[in-house]
């Protein structure tokens, strides 16, 4: 776990967050390897070389999603090798990478593309921890290590293979792949596959030149991406807004433990509150039904929120007063009774739980004002 520590915080890398031994589930012991929760997840098999996944079928699984992923896990190899280690042939199996995240518009809809899509590594780690302390890697030559980490690039090269040729194809082969795909990216499938070779690359630097101008597309599907979660973000600030709001006047007005309160009567600044939350949220229309319009609930409440200067007309549950006030005066009486009613919150006695009479079972209580 320490070497991997070294990568994990990497956004595409699950590296075992703990592992322990059990036999809860199983009459004998086994060992359990606990990673992050990736919601909606599921592993590339499943979703292309599946026939329960998304993408079953031959050429399902384009040209521009195979790109997307080929980038994503060449930044992945090139992370882990610069930290000198190795991701080994096994955690770069299908059914060891996840998806998850689709691709979504800047309006937040779906885009149509691949492009956006997450790519993780939830293997990593595992095969050096189940292998015998004579075959780890950790005191290798330089060249062995070389030569294992180009063995990465050619696992690599493989999974795009398979899913290029999809789940119909029992042997991949670059002669079937080239009947679907550019010669650009056959070209990318031969140089992994050769990895290592004397006619092929030697580390997973020297990618870059294949990569250069599809990078270009997967960082502005980045960027998409990043709007979108802009946008969301924005709605929830806006919704944290007025849940302040509606907090605070719920708290306010009518609150029956201070009914009988001289200091804590509903004249005043929690009168006019009173009157504000019946035209907000108990309006009715002129045939006397009731009105749920949420859009002028959140007008209403965002006017006060920026203390409008905008004036409205409040009147009574009798209709026998009414009161011409801006949202500037409701939302200054909003905040000096919230602050009154946070004064008596803090000055209230405070019943602490001393301790247990052993003898009886009974509890013994300490009253302090603070």
């Amino acid at each position: 776990l320490a070497r991997w520590a070294r990568v994990a915080k990497h956004p595409a890398i699950l590296c075992p967050q703990a592992v322990f031994v059990s036999r809860q589930l199983f009459d004998t012991p086994a060992l359990f390897f606990a990673h992050q929760y990736i919601p909606t997840a599921m592993h590339l098999e499943r979703a292309h070389l599946s026939s329960r996944g998304r993408s079953a079928a031959l050429g399902a699984c384009t040209e521009e999603v195979l790109w997307s992923y080929a980038i994503q896990l060449v930044g992945v190899l090139r992370h882990v090798h610069r930290a000198g280690l190795v991701c080994r042939t096994g955690a770069l199996a299908p059914s060891k990478i996840l998806l998850t995240s689709l691709s979504t518009s800047p309006e937040g809809s779906p885009s149509g593309s691949g492009r956006g899509s997450r790519i993780y590594l939830s293997a990593l780690g595992i095969p050096d921890m189940l292998a015998p302390p004579a075959e780890l890697d950790l005191d290798v030559p330089p060249k062995m290590r070389a030569r294992m980490q180009s063995l990465d690039l050619q696992a690599l090269g493989h999974t795009l293979l398979r899913l290029a040729c999809g789940p119909a194809t029992l042997v991949p082969s670059l002669d079937l792949a080239a009947m679907h795909f550019s010669s650009h990216f056959i070209q990318l499938l031969a140089t992994l596959l050769e990895a290592g070779t004397p006619s092929g690359v030697q580390e997973v630097r020297q990618m870059s030149g294949l990569l250069a101008e599809h990078m270009w597309a997967e960082e502005e599907a980045a960027w998409a991406h990043a709007s979108v979660l802009e946008v969301g973000l924005e709605r929830e600030l806006e919704n944290g807004r007025l849940f302040r709001l509606m907090v605070k006047l719920g708290m306010i007005t009518e609150r029956p433990e201070m009914a009988n309160d001289p200091s804590w009567a509903e004249t005043g600044d929690r009168y006019l509150l009173k009157l504000f939350r019946d035209w907000v949220f108990h309006r009715h229309t002129d045939s006397g039904l009731p009105s749920v319009d949420w859009g002028l609930v959140i007008e209403s409440l965002n006017k006060l929120d920026a203390g409008s200067t905008e004036k409205i007309l409040l009147m009574s549950r009798d209709e026998m007063s009414m009161l011409v006030v801006s949202y500037r005066q409701i939302k200054y009486c909003l905040d000096n009774a919230y602050n009154e009613l946070m004064a008596k919150a803090a000055t209230a006695p405070q019943i602490e739980r001393e301790t247990r009479d052993k003898a009886g079972g009974n509890f013994q209580y300490k009253v302090t004002y603070s």
